[in-house]
């Protein structure tokens, strides 16, 4: 693990439940829905109950982070966009995250505005450009279809007062990049990375300033121990660290991975973060 505190430059978007302008794209308003499908692509909004889902579906994937919120859903691989969620009140990096990766969320945008853009620069950009489009004779098809993306992306921007750059900022066909998902840490915070690519962004005061690195081989059991002596000693942002790095090697295997979610649970309580607290209630009570 990594530590850097340091001040915020734009802290850009400050919410956490109804991030905008993602909060704008009501799907009751037909129009907008429809822009939305032409202007980003064969996505579908994360909340919808389109098809019975209902909100947490996400969590049905074993090690999904719990601080990673979808937004929409692409393909069949459940890949998502969604806003990686520290803490209320604090920006929040918008990322892509899929739960076949062998990485975690990837840095898609700073904010909810900035990421929405990028996911419209791409579909745009690809536009009649994919292995779909490569029959004969179809010229006419993508000139036309990209056209129409063209319009729609430039009709939502508008809508929703995005900035849709000309260039991808190393962006790949699915939105993915190859940036970690990096939170400014505002005066007095810190942020540690930890092997989930997630990390723990918390008041400075709220970590043992003398905690080992975890960037090391650890006994994972042995480790899981020490969360509750760093709870009880008035460090839940480190006991947080020490648990999702367990959790991350343990997720899939069974009372080991819930055992490490538990203490994660634990973690959040004490930094007061209850909606996330609720978050590993709803993923323990799928797996049960």
């Amino acid at each position: 693990m990594r530590r850097s505190s340091h001040a915020p430059s734009d802290l850009g978007l400050r919410a956490t439940r109804d991030p905008r302008p993602v909060d704008r794209l009501d799907g009751e308003d037909e129009r907008r829905a429809e822009l939305l499908e032409r202007a980003a692509g064969d996505i579908d909004p994360a909340l919808s109950n389109r098809f019975g889902q209902t909100v947490g579906k996400e969590l049905a994937y074993p090690g999904h982070p719990f601080e990673f919120i979808p937004i929409f859903w692409n393909g069949g691989d459940a890949l998502q966009y969604g806003l990686v969620v520290h803490s209320d009140g604090l920006a929040h990096r918008m990322a892509s995250y899929a739960p076949g990766d062998d990485r975690g969320p990837r840095w898609l945008g700073d904010d909810a505005s900035q990421g929405l853009g990028h996911l419209l620069a791409v579909n745009r950009h690809w536009a009649g450009r994919t292995a779909a489009w490569s029959a004969p004779g179809v010229q006419d098809l993508i000139d036309e279809h990209r056209r129409d993306v063209a319009a729609a992306v430039d009709e939502l921007a508008a809508a929703l007062s995005l900035e849709v750059p000309d260039e991808l900022p190393g962006l790949t066909e699915g939105a993915r990049s190859d940036r970690d998902v990096t939170p400014d840490a505002p005066a007095g915070w810190t942020f540690e990375e930890c092997n989930d690519d997630v990390g723990v962004l918390a008041p400075s005061t709220a970590f043992d300033p003398d905690l080992v690195s975890m960037d090391r081989p650890f006994d994972r059991d042995a480790e899981l121990l020490t969360v509750d002596g760093l709870l009880a000693r008035g460090f839940p942002a480190s006991a947080l660290a020490v648990a999702r790095n367990v959790y991350q090697f343990t997720a899939f295997d069974g009372d080991r991975g819930a055992a490490a979610a538990r203490a994660m649970q634990r973690a959040y309580s004490a930094l007061g973060r209850e909606w996330l607290v609720g978050r590993v209630d709803a993923y323990l009570d799928d797996d049960d």
